[in-house]
């Protein structure tokens, strides 16, 4: 590789969406080690799995430089599933075990389609489902979860977007299985600090502890 291909947009891109997605494990995996979160192990333990799956699909689908961010993502949740069997919560209650099942659905319906658009919106359910614990402890309590990892997360997936072939947005709906799955990564980050960011507008008298700063 010549040195100007080193600063090339095609090979930072990826590299930046990796080291956002792995600055966000760090952040994540300093917390729970301090105390200052506790992941759901449903949560973790669910999208294990998943993620690789997903860099196997993306694989097949034909996905170009999104996939490093994609292998980084993967990484970092394996790494929060470990951890979280010793410092996490939950995992035996009926609403988890719901969303393990849905999962478990989602996952052999998706197996035995050809249909790579709707085997990934399938997919993708499978992976909300496993959302679901955090984003409900997250709605009922905004201090379970820091806003730094998931604000690494958001960055590295807005960069990730930009790496998507622009035939893959072109083509609309049809090339959903290249641009579903980033999307929906930007969105669910963004949708957990936009969780977390109603303690700064609820205040300390709606969630019943003191204000802490970000």
């Amino acid at each position: 590789m010549a040195p100007d291909d080193l600063f090339a947009p095609t090979t930072l891109l990826p590299a930046a969406a990796a080291l956002f997605e792995l600055a966000a494990t760090a952040c994540y995996l300093r917390a729970v080690a301090r105390g200052e979160t506790r992941p759901s192990r449903t949560t973790w333990l669910i999208w294990t799995p998943l993620a690789w799956l997903t860099v196997a699909g993306s694989v097949e689908a034909g996905a170009g430089a999104t996939l490093v961010k994609l292998v980084a993502s993967a990484l970092g949740v394996t790494a929060i599933a470990a951890i979280g069997l010793f410092r996490g919560t939950g995992g035996r209650t009926g609403s988890d075990l719901l969303c393990l099942a849905l999962t478990g659905v989602g996952l052999g319906v998706w197996s035995l389609l050809d249909d790579p658009v709707i085997g990934l919106a399938l997919f993708m359910i499978a992976d909300i489902s496993g959302a679901v614990p955090t984003l409900r402890d997250t709605w009922h309590d905004p201090r379970k979860e820091i806003p730094e990892p998931w604000l690494l997360g958001l960055a590295g997936s807005a960069v990730n977007l930009t790496l998507v072939d622009p035939s893959a947005w072109a083509a609309g709906f049809g090339g959903f299985a290249i641009w579903g799955f980033p999307v929906y990564l930007a969105a669910l980050n963004a949708g957990i600090l936009a969780l977390i960011a109603r303690r700064r507008l609820a205040g300390s008298s709606a969630i019943g502890r003191p204000e802490l700063a970000w």
